[in-house]
């Protein structure tokens, strides 16, 4: 199959892009489709920011822009902090393998002097590991940055922008005596009363009798709630636990009408696929944090401030299917299309203020 011949010439003059339109919108080179954000039918785009690990292996002299994206949690410690830090964890691991070893030693041998050089050996090794894993890592347990770089993939607005809220509440029983003095039913005046005596102390009997022990095979709770027709309240509540990570999916489906489209499909796929993933570091002992996405919904060239904001995402997710349903391609062996699926994990938990500002 031969690319279509008639390919647009609207399109072709609407590619002619100026530095000063699209520097200030952020659409850059990879982008689909061709027209984007400048044919009257292609308003509506979302536009995926890269920001990757300082500590990563990305030419940040060529591709990095000048600010400083964001700055994690603990990156206001110093290297002297998390030395020292380091060192306290080493130094509790070194006790904690000693004392192992004298356990056993203890346990096998009956002479000091054996303990005492397996202790010794043991504080020896792992200090020896500490200052080896710290030569080793050089610059990694140093505080890191994250850094926006110049590449923005920009891509249309496929499938109507969705999300969704999660709030997590347990429901436990207080048992019987909690609930009963939590909620109530203990006034001010029964607690003095000999009256309130006699019920915390059904309470309790009650609560003893709820326990495994059986006549007959029949719970001792049971045959109370049988001759009395009463069954003790559980007081169950409902408490607040914890909020939910949003995820956000991405459906595309691309095809290509000309060789440059079909590179710039091509290099957005990669760009997706090299940035979900972590770097190894020289050593090969350490991963390196894979990039964070930010993304943002435009309309005509501004943020479309009607639909919800995303905060840093983690590419956690993704697909891509080459050909369509009958795998076919072009003369040259390039997929007619390209179906692509991302699913992105929110890496910030919502709270009322951040609501507010429109996430």
């Amino acid at each position: 199959m031969a690319y279509s011949p008639e390919f647009n010439q609207k399109y072709k003059s609407l590619n002619l892009r100026t530095d000063e339109y699209f520097s200030e919108y952020d659409i850059g080179q990879l982008y689909y489709p061709t027209g984007l954000g400048t044919d009257p039918d292609l308003q509506h785009y979302v536009a995926f920011f890269i920001n990757v690990r300082g500590k990563s292996k990305f030419d940040t002299e060529k591709d990095q822009r000048s600010k400083t994206a964001i700055t994690p949690s603990g990156a206001n410690l110093k290297s002297e902090d998390i030395s020292v830090k380091t060192q306290i964890a080493a130094g509790g691991a070194a006790a904690a393998v000693a004392a192992g070893v004298y356990g056993i030693v203890e346990g096998r041998a009956k002479k000091a002097g054996r303990a005492a050089a397996k202790i010794t050996a043991a504080t020896g090794a792992a200090i020896a590991a500490l200052a080896a894993g710290q030569s080793i890592a050089g610059n990694l347990l140093q505080p890191d940055k994250s850094y926006r770089i110049k590449d923005v993939i920009t891509l249309h607005v496929e499938n109507s922008p969705a999300t969704k809220y999660g709030i997590n509440y347990q429901n436990p029983d207080l048992g019987t005596l909690t609930g009963f003095l939590a909620g109530g039913g203990a006034s001010a005046e029964t607690v003095e009363t000999f009256e309130f005596a006699k019920q915390a102390a059904a309470i309790a009997a009650i609560n003893i009798a709820a326990l495994p022990a059986s006549v007959g095979g029949t719970k001792i709770s049971d045959l109370i709630g049988v001759s009395a027709r009463v069954k003790t309240n559980p007081f169950t509540e409902t408490l607040f636990e914890s909020v939910d990570f949003r995820s956000f999916q991405f459906n595309y489906r691309f095809l290509p009408n000309d060789p440059s489209e079909t590179n710039r499909i091509q290099e957005i796929i990669k760009k997706f696929k090299e940035h979900m993933h972590p770097t190894l570091s020289d050593s090969t002992l350490f991963y390196i944090y894979p990039s964070e996405f930010e993304i943002v919904y435009y309309y005509k060239g501004k943020e479309n401030s009607f639909v919800h904001k995303i905060s840093r995402c983690a590419l956690t997710d993704m697909g891509v299917t080459y050909g369509g349903d009958q795998f076919s391609t072009f003369d040259d062996g390039a997929p007619t299309e390209y179906n692509l699926t991302l699913t992105f994990r929110e890496l910030e938990l919502l709270d009322r203020r951040r609501i507010r500002e429109g996430f």
